[in-house]
This record gives structure tokens, sequence and C-alpha cells, in this order.
């Protein structure tokens, strides 16, 4: 959820920084502009070489199957069936973040705005179910509006040599130092110990400086950092704008087919999904649609047997699916419900209490989301949720290390808070 958010935006400072090395680094002339560098004797035969044809795109399927979690005896009769009209669903998830992205000696600090918005209409087609527990069940889900917006602000780059392998770098270059003395050049080993070590004192004094410092000290060694960078920056803004919507995007306006079936109970429900035309679905309508679960209630509500002040516990995976696809990565931990006295028009008035929920990535945990309380309605005749809203915060503080020129490790950070809102609005018949 705030990974994918974090990620995206704060990545502005990579294209900074690699600008930056560019110039530093690769970009000096060492011909003498457009010129050909100067031969001597004849010159041998130009020859050219064929590159091979990139690979094709992988084909895209026309039908994706997912594994879900199992059934109870029961549950089926809790959806809709072919007799009840369509229904609409809306869900919106709306968040407000503080985030860094830190990487090859500099930083960029962003605030930033995001909002997810869908709107669907659900239709059962069919609906079996057998005495054995084989169940079937066919849906037609309709995207009217899929919206996502992204929109930093203040971004401030700044340099951070935390994750720079500082000292890897002086004890290599006073190695070399000492090694060039005992090999008889004493004069010129000791010049090269002192310049590392005044390089490191140099380096060491831009730490933590924001970004005009940075930019008026490079422009003392003739380079316009900030003429450099609009451009690229700009570019970078408008590509992820462009990727953020196409995210969700690509569903609006299409209707897909969901087939639900078991083979007996106990086993875990299968889904498949595709295109009501059979077109291809691109990798961005998958992730939105492997979140789309007409029994997602029957794992966040119970059945109707719970009374007034008693309460019940959620998988933090079954509510962050309530919302599709902000639910990235692995939530852990539990959410605890809580029935209170029904509503004047008979609905349960549900409170959601306080919990927190680990967020995990290649087994290891990266941050956590703190749920501040919530509520619900529940429609008692079938045990479905009506309405839900969630309210929270969460951090974040992902630190990856690389190893690079063959053995130091320079670190990626990527660390942020945030809060955020969480609402799935009344399902109304159409």
């Amino acid at each position: 959820m705030m990974k994918n958010i974090l990620i995206a935006v704060l990545g502005v400072a990579v294209v900074a920084l690699a600008v930056v090395v560019v110039l530093q680094w690769g970009g000096e002339d060492k011909t003498g502009g457009d010129s050909p560098p100067p031969t001597h004797g004849p010159v041998p035969p130009t020859t050219t070489t064929t590159q091979p044809p990139p690979p094709p795109p992988p084909e895209l399927p026309t039908s994706v199957t997912n594994k879900l979690p199992e059934l109870k005896r029961g549950d089926t009769e809790r959806i809709p069936s072919e007799a009840d009209g369509p229904q609409e669903i809306t869900s919106i998830f709306e968040a407000k973040a503080k985030g860094t992205y830190a990487k090859w000696g500099g930083a960029a600090d962003a605030d930033l705005y995001y909002l997810l918005k869908l709107v669907a209409t659900t239709k059962v087609e069919s609906k079996e179910e057998s005495e054995s527990g084989k169940v079937r069940v066919e849906e037609i889900r309709s995207f009217h509006e899929a919206t996502e917006v992204i929109k930093p602000a203040n971004v401030s780059p700044r340099v951070d040599l935390s994750t720079v392998p500082l000292d890897q770098i002086e004890s290599t270059g006073l190695l070399l130092g000492g090694l060039i003395s005992v090999l008889g050049a004493p004069d010129l080993g000791d010049a090269l110990s002192t310049a590392v070590s005044d390089f490191r004192d140099q380096v060491e004094s831009l730490d933590g400086l924001e970004g005009k410092p940075v930019i008026d000290f490079l422009q003392q060694f003739g380079i316009d950092v900030k003429e450099i960078l609009d451009k690229p920056v700009e570019d970078y803004l408008n590509g992820l704008m462009d990727k953020v919507h196409s995210h969700v995007n690509a569903v609006q306006g299409k209707s897909y087919r969901f087939v639900y079936w078991t083979d007996k109970e106990g086993e875990p429900l299968r889904v498949r999904y595709e295109n009501v035309d059979h077109s291809p679905i691109s990798l961005e309508e998958q992730n939105v649609l492997n979140y789309v679960n007409l029994f997602i209630d029957c794992h966040v509500l119970p059945d109707m047997s719970k009374k007034p002040g008693e309460s019940w516990t959620v998988g933090a995976s079954a509510v962050a699916s309530m919302f599709g696809a902000i639910a990235d990565g692995t939530c852990v931990g539990d959410v605890t419900m809580r029935r209170g006295n029904d509503t004047p028009d008979h609905y349960w008035d549900i409170a959601i209490e306080p919990a927190t929920i680990t967020l995990v990535e290649d087994k290891r945990p990266i941050g956590n989301v703190k749920i501040d309380g919530g509520k619900a309605k529940g429609d008692p005749r079938r045990a479905v949720l009506r309405e839900l809203q969630i309210n929270g915060h969460g951090k974040l503080r992902k630190h990856e290390t690389e190893t690079k020129l063959w053995f130091y490790d320079f670190v990626t950070k990527i660390e942020g808070d945030c809060e955020f809102r969480s609402t799935l609005l009344p399902r109304r018949e159409e």
C-alpha cells in the first residue's frame, strides 16, 4: 500500500543523482567535441555488426486463474442470486504522506497526496452449490470509473552520505597509497593518501546540505545542475503520472467475467477471470483484477449468530483486499470488529478497534500500519457489508544493500509516514 506510493514518487531523486554522476564521471569530452581522435598509421577497415532483434514481448493471457480462501457452508447463500439486480460498489483509498528516497549519496524528501477510486457494478449470472460442497458462481463486473491520482509536492534534494560506503572507499585509497610507497614511490604514495583523506573531508562537509547549497557548490566547477535537471525531472514526473494512471485506468469502461468454483467442501476457492470480449488481459488490468473477490464479505463478517457486544477477529489481508489494488505485499496481523446496537434501519452497527498490522516483504518486516479505528454497517439479511470506513497511519522503513564495483556496498533507503482513510460506500441496487 504505502510501499507503491513512496517508491514511485520519491524516485525523483534517482533521476537527479544519475544526471550528476554522469556529468562528473562520464560527461567530460575527452576528444575535443564531435571531432574524432587523431589516428596514426593506416586506418583499419570499418566493420558493421548486425544486432539481433529484441525479443518479442511476452504474450498476454486471455484468462487468469487464482486461488482464494476456502468457503464455509452457507457462504454461497450470502451473495446475490441471479434474480437480484446489479449492485454498485464504490471503494476509495486516500492518503497523505511524507517520505524520503535516498541512493548513491543523494536523497529527496517530498510530500505526497494519493487517491484511488473504483466504481463498479456487479451482477451474478448463475449460482450453484451441491450437497457435497461443490460450488460454481459466475459474475459479470463492469468498471464505470477507475481513477488513481498521485501528486508530489515540496520535493527537496539533499546529500545523504549514509548510502555511500565512504569508509570502504577511503580504506581502498589508503591501501593503494601504502602499496605504491612499498613498491618504491613513497612521494606518490603519500600524495595519493593525502588526496584521499582531503577528498573524504570535503565530501563529508556536504552531508545533510539541502538542494540549493549543493547546487551552488557544483556551480563552482561549472556544473549548472538546475538547468540540466529541469528537463529530466519533468520528463520523469510526466512518465510517472502516465504509469500511475494506466495502473488502474486500464479497467475503466470494461467488463469482465469472473467464475468462482470449488470441487468439494474444504478446498480453496478458485477464480478465473477474462474480458467479456475475450481480448488479452494486460498486466495493468491484472494488477486490479487479482484483488476482486465476490466472497470477501464472508471473510470479514461472521455468520448471523453474533449478538450485540460480541467481537471477532479478521485477518489483515482480508481487510486490505476490501480496497483492491492498494493491497500490495503481505500484511500480517489481526483486526478486531465488535457488533454494537442495531441502527434505526435495522443494520448492524460495527466498530473496528485500533490494531497494528505489519508489512512484510521477502519475509522481512519493512513497516507497519496502525489502524486508529473505523466503523462498518452490516446487512443482517445476508451478513454482508453495506459500508466500511477505516482511518489510520503507517510507517515504512526499507533499506536495501547492493554491491557495486566488486565489493563496495551501496545502500538504498525508502522511508515514509502517512495518514490514510479507506471507504467502502454503500452498495446500491440499480
